[in-house]
């Protein structure tokens, strides 16, 4: 388990980073309630590093690489799980090993990009309703 999330239901959402060998696909989301075996809510996904609720109870799921930590490609993925588990990727490109995500008062998306990079990290401003976007998408960085 990599992040936790509290989910507008109540219970906790946990994410799976994996572990060796980094299964591409491999990584899951569960529903853990207490006094309940944890139920897989989201899977499919690779490499997940944290996650965020919105106030629809949309999910945005953060892959620190989507190609996998074996794969020398580190391009990272944002997803969004609908309430109905329905998952879309929002972001093609960009996106370069991050490390974290928290959505605002605002409604809108903070995105910790280039974590593991020395002197090249930034956070990235997002507003969700621009999302998906094409293979450029336009956000704010400082």
């Amino acid at each position: 388990p990599n992040a936790v999330a509290v989910g507008p239901d109540g219970p906790y959402y946990v994410a799976q980073l994996t572990g060796f060998p980094f299964p591409l696909h491999g990584a899951g989301v569960f529903r853990a309630e207490p006094g309940q075996e944890p139920q897989l809510y989201a899977s499919g996904l690779t490499n997940l590093i944290d996650m965020a609720f919105d106030a629809q109870g949309n999910l945005y799921v953060l892959e620190f690489r989507k190609n996998s930590l074996l794969s020398e490609d580190t391009a990272g993925d944002l997803i969004r799980i609908t309430p109905n588990g329905q998952q879309e990727r929002l972001i093609e490109s960009g996106l370069t090993s991050p490390t974290g995500l928290a959505i605002g008062p605002d409604g809108l998306l903070y995105i910790c990009n280039n974590g593991v990079q020395a002197g090249q990290g930034e956070v990235i401003q997002i507003d969700p309703a621009s999302l998906p976007a094409s293979s450029s998408p336009g956000w704010n960085a400082y």
